[in-house]
């Protein structure tokens, strides 16, 4: 059977409302990780909107930037099939952060505490997500780690970086009282490890959760201490975990746009110029990039019964949710033909 073949058998054999009742029949923690506007919150939505017509339930969206006019946009909220709240004001990050992935939602608003309470409808978790949320733990909120360096608090061996909103007299010496004295912080060094280690507990918390789960993340180049080389992975505040990370979660898939270059006839000038189409892709393994425009690998990761490695391609393409249908089609197909082995 070619690939193509595969492809269309998959679709055909699998895509249905039963296959959408089984993936969320059990609990499962993937990573979409990319620079924005790469079809990560698009194809949550996809997930999302799956969901609820297979099951009935609804997703609960935690978010901590922009992405939030995506779900807002989607029509998916006045459906009844997503419940979104940012956590980005919040003061005490690092008990905000464990308590929302441990479970808890507003109560009274989405401004009101956090409380615990069995959510039966509940049957997907979304954290959008690493990066906003290790920077959330960093910042200035009350109770982040650079607030609470505004403050003079020391971790560890690393002074704390502050600054004073103070005057200064002709010689550049700042004069106390003569300004409001609010006060910014900054991260040093020990910060990073912290927010690193808090991070990693966090993802494990929400498996916890006993349901779904989908991470967001943005890139950035890290170390594979393992060979020594460097890779483009999923963003941790800095670049020790980032490497690492796709141990965590299930699947960790790369999502990127690929240029096609093709040319079109300038109506005003009747000359042929280059134009660049962008190609959503989704990668499900390591790869580099295919513009050529860095040579440093990216890291990507798709767990499917070890014989049966070749029904999935290195990357999947089309409009985000139609991309992330096949990708679990595939997967289906990938276990279906495995226990069909003798």
């Amino acid at each position: 059977m070619t690939h193509a073949e595969l492809v269309k058998h998959a679709l055909t054999t699998h895509l249905n409302e039963a296959m959408w009742q089984r993936l969320f029949s059990r609990p499962w923690i993937d990573l979409f990780y990319g620079p924005s506007g790469s079809g990560k919150s698009a194809t949550i939505l996809e997930v999302i909107k799956q969901m609820h017509k297979a099951t009935g339930q609804v997703a609960r969206v935690w978010i901590g930037d922009g992405s939030r006019t995506t779900y807002q946009d989607s029509g998916l909220i006045e459906a009844g099939a997503i419940e979104t709240c940012d956590y980005s004001h919040r003061p005490w990050p690092q008990t905000v952060t464990n308590q929302i992935c441990e479970g808890y939602w507003p109560e009274d608003g989405e401004n009101g505490p956090l409380v615990k309470r069995a959510a039966p409808h509940v049957g997907l978790y979304v954290f959008e997500g690493l990066s906003v949320m290790s920077r959330y733990l960093a910042g200035n909120i009350q109770g982040g780690l650079a607030e609470q360096a505004s403050r003079g608090i020391k971790l560890g061996e690393s002074s704390p970086i502050m600054s004073v909103d103070l005057m200064t007299d002709a010689q550049g010496k700042y004069i106390d009282g003569s300004g409001p004295g609010t006060r910014v912080g900054g991260n040093p060094p020990t910060h990073y490890n912290i927010v690193q280690q808090h991070m990693m507990g966090a993802i494990r918390r929400c498996k916890g959760l006993a349901v779904p789960v989908i991470w967001t993340a943005h890139e950035r180049q890290g170390e594979d201490k393992n060979q020594g080389d460097s890779v483009i992975a999923p963003e941790v505040f800095g670049k020790a975990l980032s490497a690492e990370l796709s141990r965590e979660f299930n699947h960790t898939l790369h999502f990127t746009l690929a240029t096609k270059v093709g040319e079109k006839v300038d109506p005003t000038t009747g000359k042929k110029v280059k134009e660049g189409a962008a190609e959503y892709r989704i990668y499900t393994r390591d790869h580099y990039d295919p513009d050529g425009l860095v040579q440093t690998k990216y890291r990507a990761v798709t767990r499917v019964p070890p014989t049966r490695t070749q029904v999935m391609p290195e990357y999947l393409t089309g409009r985000p949710g139609e991309a992330i249908r096949l990708f679990h089609c595939l997967i289906a197909e990938a276990r279906a033909q495995f226990l069909q082995e003798d």
